[in-house]
């Protein structure tokens, strides 16, 4: 299996359901008291595998893209939330959505 999360129409981010899973659950507990955790909690409960970034309001939005660039990796390994047959490929996986995630931001900011 495999998740998704697109962070614009034209920026995607494909990977392993693990890999997926990791950065729902991170964003669910940084989000906590936000309303778009409860979008984040159906879509890890029900297994969808797909997160739409650009469909959140622009303060979600926001706050998403920064959490990810800024708190994903070290979040992930302090848990040591790799994947356990290849960890340097899952933090490999990981640092692109972060770094994803920081190009998005700059370019909302310039734009």
């Amino acid at each position: 299996m495999a998740g998704t999360i697109e962070l614009t129409a034209g920026t995607r981010w494909s990977v392993p359901s693990w890999a997926f899973n990791v950065a729902v659950e991170y964003l669910i507990e940084k989000l906590a008291d936000d309303p778009a955790v409860e979008v984040l909690k159906e879509i890890d409960e029900n297994n969808l595998g797909w997160v739409g970034v650009d469909r959140f309001e622009d303060a979600q939005r926001v706050q998403i893209l920064t959490l990810l660039r800024d708190g994903l990796l070290p979040y992930a390994e302090q848990r040591a939330a790799l994947d356990p047959a290849d960890p340097a490929s899952g933090i490999g996986h990981l640092r692109e959505l972060s770094e994803l995630a920081g190009s998005t931001l700059g370019s909302t900011s310039r734009g």
